[in-house]
């Protein structure tokens, strides 16, 4: 079975939180799909580990920043039709068939000028 992972970012802190400190339901693995309870927040975004590491060996979470190899801007790595990938232009690559060979430079929430389009 595949461990879930999960990390926050809390807005009004500015701070990230890990799963023993966001202050919501436990985690339900019981069905068919699992899920966390987590009440109506509006300052807390949760953020999935993928499962992947980038070209050094640094875990990728869903918001994070990569850089793709071969393009000419930066890209977020999001969860989009069934799948982690990265957007460019427009279009969505998934991240397992390249994420060997990407590299983690910050996420959106510390880095967001990271995101900027480069002239």
């Amino acid at each position: 079975m595949r461990e879930i992972r999960v990390r926050a970012w809390d807005k009004d802190t500015k701070k990230w939180l890990w799963y023993d400190d966001i202050p919501c339901g436990p985690l339900d693995c019981t069905g068919d799909q699992p899920f966390m309870s987590i009440g109506t927040w509006n300052n807390i975004e949760l953020c999935l580990f993928t499962g992947l590491l980038d070209s050094n060996g640094k875990k990728i979470w869903e918001g994070d920043v990569i850089v793709l190899p071969g393009y000419n801007q930066n890209s977020e790595v999001l969860f989009r039709q069934g799948m982690f990938c990265a957007e460019e232009d427009g279009s969505f690559f998934p991240l397992s068939q390249f994420y060997s060979t990407v590299e983690v430079i910050g996420n959106i929430y510390e880095n967001p000028e990271l995101l900027e389009k480069k002239p």
